[in-house]
């Protein structure tokens, strides 16, 4: 059959089509093979990226400098009592100053100060979210101190109970588990809540280092 007849015409654009189709399947395929599930839960991240140390082990995007270290560290414990915070830990040889962690504030808690900018009001008015500062006060090569702010964010996780009677529902949000300890198939204790590190709060420590700063211009600081 002559290569110009219609059927031959036909039949090479088909198997064209046909390899264009495998190629563009074979494509989506690898590209699925890497995709992550979209059905993964929401704390499959990486174990360290959950983690504490590790978002307090990254430096600290400002500080604040001060030819006083009583002041700075006074000063330091007041900026973070101003915006609702409790201290909890001083060291002070070790320049060392955090606060407890607090529940941050929803969209209907305005009078609130704990929360950097509007996009982490809108995170923590989803899911309970709270944040914790950390004070990392170091001397400096002149003689002088710097006092480094870091806010650290945490999420709230509540795990999944199993209710088997309407009279259980008071329990779906119970943070005691019965007395018979459940375990998963692999043999681990289920913890009922826990909190997870997602990253830190740059705004809310840029504003306080504003405060600080404020605050040193009033005292005894050069």
């Amino acid at each position: 059959m002559p290569d110009n007849h219609p059927f031959m015409s036909a039949a090479r654009t088909l198997l064209l089509a046909a390899s264009l189709l495998g190629a563009v399947t074979a494509g989506a395929g690898c590209e699925a093979a890497h995709a992550p599930a979209a059905t993964q839960p929401a704390t499959s991240i990486d174990y360290h990226e959950g983690q504490s140390d590790f978002w307090l082990a990254k430096p600290a995007i400002v500080s604040v400098n001060c030819s006083s270290y009583d002041a700075l560290w006074s000063n330091a414990a007041w900026v973070a009592h101003l915006d609702g915070f409790v201290i909890d830990r001083e060291e002070y040889r070790n320049g060392v100053l955090t606060t407890k962690p607090l529940v941050s504030a929803q969209v209907f808690e305005p009078w609130k100060r704990d929360v950097g900018d509007y996009r982490g009001v809108m995170q923590s008015t989803l899911a309970t979210m709270r944040r914790t500062i950390h004070f990392d006060l170091r001397r400096l090569p002149d003689g002088s101190f710097a006092a480094a702010p870091k806010v650290l964010i945490e999420h709230h996780a509540l795990a999944e109970r199993r209710i088997t009677s309407v009279t259980e529902y008071l329990d779906v949000f119970a943070t005691q588990r019965p007395l018979d300890e459940e375990y998963t198939e692999e043999g681990v204790l289920l913890v009922p809540d826990y909190w997870y590190a997602t990253g830190r709060d740059y705004a809310l420590e840029r504003t306080l280092a504003a405060q600080l700063k404020n605050a040193l211009s009033t005292s005894a600081c050069d």
